[in-house]
């Protein structure tokens, strides 16, 4: 069964400078249960002004992903046909767009580095496929085309290829393929199931999670499949995001008992614990400037959004109500 747990999510805001004020009023994007259903919010980088984002009696699923600018977001939402669809809001909530509209189920929508298409899961049946449509709704095209399950698609950051998990072959594993469909490749090629590809900001190497001992330890390998290396050993991880700079790597490990906010520096040296409580802590998700991280965190009872300094200071709670943070691009 897929390890759907193991999911990049890997979108930023600059949010502080050496005075301490942030240089330009972003974003944060979250998850806030109101009215009942799961809905999208927006928010200041401090937590200030918290702002419904997405229709009311309509729950969102899965993560939501900026654009490249900043300037929309893109998620699934339960329609009144009751599937999952693609939408796409403005930052400010004042315009939407229903980008598919079948009878199938849409979800994990992922812009290109251009914020020309958008990478999608498109479910019928049994049978996961990897979509591209632009972001007016038009050329949709299959771009995996397999009866395995395709999913967890991730850009290159020259977008001009998709990495993605794929159980094509039988077991998982993360194939590339160029955005015309040509060029599939195997990269892992083993018999362990490895999932959740993320890409190094620089395109050259792909981090991703690997279950060679029966738990997903955290691997990097080139971007053509060779040089695969062991990063953790014994982490459980998943929740993998690169740094903007390419320098860190986040995860998130169970390795203690309960689920922890780690970093890493990109080669696996130098790993901590950054959160280093008995809370569960999930979905860390990196400033543009490669400074802080926001995550998920039930270290006051409830799942809330925290952020913290890369050095493990200045712990903040954002939010009275919500999760899974995603942080607005540098525009």
């Amino acid at each position: 069964m897929v390890k759907r747990a193991c999911v990049l999510l890997c979108f930023c805001i600059i949010f502080t400078s050496a005075c301490g004020k942030h240089p330009y009023e972003g974003k944060l994007v979250f998850y806030c249960g109101r009215d009942g259903a799961a809905s999208l919010c927006t928010m200041n980088v401090d937590g200030s002004n918290q702002t419904r984002l997405t229709r009311e009696n309509h729950e969102v699923i899965g993560p939501p992903a900026w654009s490249p600018d900043g300037s929309s977001i893109a998620y699934a939402i339960m329609e009144d046909s009751g599937h999952l669809d693609i939408e796409v809001a403005s930052a400010d909530g004042s315009q939407t767009r229903q980008l598919t509209k079948d009878d199938y189920e849409q979800d994990t929508p992922v812009w290109s580095p251009t914020g020309e298409y958008i990478a999608f899961t498109s479910i019928e049946g049994d049978n996961f496929e990897i979509n591209l449509i632009r972001r007016d709704g038009s050329d949709r095209m299959n771009l995996s085309q397999s009866s395995g399950a395709d999913l967890l698609a991730a850009w290159s950051p020259d977008g001009s290829r998709v990495a993605f998990y794929s159980t094509r072959d039988g077991n998982g594993e993360i194939y590339v393929i160029n955005i015309d469909g040509s060029g599939l490749t195997n990269l892992t090629n083993n018999e362990t199931d490895d999932g959740a590809p993320v890409w190094s900001p620089d395109g050259s190497r792909i981090a991703f999670c690997s279950f060679v001992d029966g738990f997903p330890d955290v691997y990097a390998m080139n971007a053509d499949g060779s040089r695969k290396t062991r990063l953790t050993f014994g982490a459980i991880a998943e929740s993998i995001a690169w740094s903007p700079d390419g320098a860190h790597i986040a995860f998130v490990s169970s390795q203690d008992g309960n689920s922890e906010i780690y970093v890493m520096d990109a080669d696996g040296s130098h790993q901590a614990n950054l959160t280093n409580n008995p809370a569960v802590d999930l979905y860390p998700s990196w400033s543009p400037d490669s400074r802080m991280i926001a995550f998920t965190s039930t270290g006051d009872g409830n799942a809330e959004v925290y952020r913290i300094n890369l050095d493990g200071s200045g712990l903040t709670r954002l939010t009275n109500e919500g999760s899974m943070p995603i942080w607005q691009p540098w525009p």
